[in-house]
């Protein structure tokens, strides 16, 4: 699940998820029983090139639509792909920071790059609104059981920061990222925190 507080859950309405889903399957389809190179999509293309919301996956979808997910070996591995992740955003490497949570998500590509097209086009509310970046900051892990966990960063501006949430889940290859939330409501930190902080 991708979602933001700000904007709601990621994508907006269902017509978009079908959208996009009817678009990735039809393309799938092409590839496999209208081997006719870029042609062979053009009918494709003109049916959803004017609805907004598939720009990213235009752009974003022949790199990785294909691309084997890959799996962390401990919650620390995936932590460290956060990081990662977290350093980009505080720098608005916007994109280079979703490639990374990517390859660790188990959310549908489809619904990231829809997630990446709404982030990027709001930054410059975002920093109108709280000001110049100043970096990130861990704030705490939390979880719930052996196989559950949730990461709680905070990306700081000049006049307030968002929080980003990160869940992570062990499957049987290993633990990938099931979840991210972003919120510019600090008050949610004051919460009560689940059991079992790290």
């Amino acid at each position: 699940m991708i979602a933001s507080e700000a904007t709601g859950t990621f994508p907006r309405g269902g017509n978009t998820r079908k959208i996009v889903t009817a678009f990735v399957l039809e393309l799938m389809m092409s590839r496999t029983h209208m081997p006719y190179g870029l042609a062979g999509y053009l009918p494709v293309l003109a049916k959803i090139c004017a609805h907004k919301s598939l720009l990213a996956l235009l752009i974003f979808w022949p790199a990785n639509a294909f691309a084997q997910q890959q799996v962390a070996s401990s919650t620390e591995a995936l932590r460290r792909v956060l990081d990662q992740s977290m350093e980009s955003f505080a720098k608005g490497q916007i994109k280079q920071g979703y490639s990374s949570i990517s390859q660790y998500s188990s959310v549908p590509s489809v619904d990231l790059q829809v997630a990446l097209e709404d982030i990027l086009n709001q930054q410059p509310g975002i920093l109108r609104r709280f000001g110049g970046r100043l970096g990130y900051q861990f704030l705490r892990s939390e979880s719930v059981g052996d196989n559950v966990i949730r990461w709680t960063y905070l990306e700081r501006f000049e006049k307030s920061a968002i929080t980003w949430n990160f869940i992570g889940y062990q499957g049987r290859a290993g633990w990938m990222i099931s979840g991210v939330t972003w919120s510019g409501q600090l008050e949610r930190l004051f919460e009560a925190p689940q059991q079992n902080n790290k």
